[in-house]
């Protein structure tokens, strides 16, 4: 599995999506705060061996809980035929 963080990074998540099964892109961009706050909520739920998109969702809601109300947003961007588990 391998990784990568930036800020305005849709363009190139949608397009890695093609090769690769998963990547989340961010539209705009995140405090240091906010990609803590999604990374432990993300991390957290993937050590209970939640599905990606519960991974995904508990990162979002880890950040509205914090109370970052315009924070930008995450996008989670899958390749057409990947496994959805």
């Amino acid at each position: 599995m391998r990784f990568y963080n930036a800020c305005h990074s849709n363009e190139l998540s949608e397009a890695l999506s093609e090769k690769i099964n998963y990547c989340i892109g961010i539209n705009g961009e995140y405090s240091n705060d906010e990609a803590i706050l999604f990374s432990v909520g993300f991390y957290r739920a993937l050590g209970y061996k939640c599905s990606l998109n519960e991974c995904f969702d508990s990162g979002k809601i880890e950040i509205q809980h914090k109370g970052f109300e315009g924070y930008s947003k995450p996008i989670l961007y899958t390749k057409k035929d990947a496994n959805h588990e």
